[in-house]
């Protein structure tokens, strides 16, 4: 389910990045934005799998030891690469030291969970979510490219665009079990209006 948020929002954002930047920055930071936006949205996905779920695993365990040597390793990491990649790079040096940074973390949290609370990990379920990301990213870039409208509009057509395509893979792949939780809703709208009528009947 956190996977299922976090990846298309954020692969959506780093496909946008190019009108987001347009629309809410100045001319001189457009630029530099529009390459690290992507980069930084990449970073996201993994910095919140390994802090928003991996780490639990140290909190069930009562080893927070581990949550310390993760996070102390991490920043250490981030350290030494960003300064050697900002050196050479400037500031889309620091993106990507960020991303090698997450990237870092969320494999070396992946093994300490190991020596931890063990956590459930479906191949198939993150595979559906990957596909229907996947699929999102395909769709939103070719009405993206499709596109000659200024900024705002392009963000007004690709937010919806990807939102439905995205919600429909979901519903078809059934997504964190979306057709169940789908139908629960729709039953308790139906209750909901059922009520009221017989209220209004009364």
């Amino acid at each position: 389910m956190l996977l299922a948020i976090v990846l298309p929002a954020c692969l959506g954002f780093a496909i946008a990045a190019p009108h987001i930047a347009n629309v809410i920055l100045g001319p001189e930071f457009r630029s530099l934005a529009i390459e690290v936006m992507p980069i930084v949205s990449v970073a996201v996905i993994f910095q919140i799998l390994s802090y928003q779920y991996l780490h639990v695993s140290f909190l069930l365990s009562g080893r927070n030891a581990f949550y310390l040597l993760n996070t102390g390793s991490v920043l250490a990491f981030n350290a030494v690469v960003s300064y050697v990649l900002i050196a050479r790079f400037g500031a889309v040096g620091a993106a990507w030291g960020r991303l090698a940074a997450e990237l870092f973390g969320f494999f070396s949290a992946l093994v300490l969970v190991r020596w931890a609370f063990p956590l459930p990990l479906s191949c198939r379920r993150l595979a559906r979510v990957l596909i229907a990301a996947a699929a999102m990213a395909v769709v939103v870039r070719g009405v993206d490219l499709a596109l000659a409208v200024p900024d705002q509009n392009a963000l007004a057509v690709l937010m919806p665009a990807g939102i439905a395509s995205y919600l429909m893979m979901c519903w078809l792949l059934d997504v964190a079990d979306s057709r169940e939780h789908a139908s629960r809703a729709l039953l308790l709208v139906r209750n909901i209006l059922a009520r009221r009528d017989k209220r209004k009947a009364l």
